[in-house]
């Protein structure tokens, strides 16, 4: 760490910080994703969400989930507070969507 005659911190010789995102956005291919998507950035009071992102990484957490399911089932989909917790990543959510969805159909 770099410090000045005094000892003190030298934030100049500091190098500068690139700050990268590993995951490139993927936008949503189907209602259900879409579906998701919008729920997940109006719970997490986020601008984007992509297919790729976890959802414990962007924000959420116990009470978000809940909130989450709450949302979907106003919206029609049966999705479990235990389902989102455990798959995570919102591509991952939005299949079990589509799965339970057109299981549904079939009855």
């Amino acid at each position: 760490i770099p410090v000045t005659k005094n000892g003190k911190l030298d934030k100049r010789s500091l190098p500068d910080i690139d700050v990268k995102v590993s995951k490139e956005y993927e936008a949503p291919q189907d209602e259900y994703q879409l579906a998701i998507i919008n729920e997940v950035k109006s719970v997490l009071h986020l601008e984007s969400v992509g297919l790729g992102d976890d959802f414990f990484k962007i924000g959420g957490n116990s009470i978000k989930a809940t909130l989450l399911a709450v949302h979907l089932s106003k919206l029609g989909y049966r999705l479990s507070i235990k389902e989102i917790l455990s798959l995570r990543e919102i591509r991952r959510i939005a299949k079990i969507m589509k799965a339970k969805a057109e299981a549904n159909m079939g009855r």
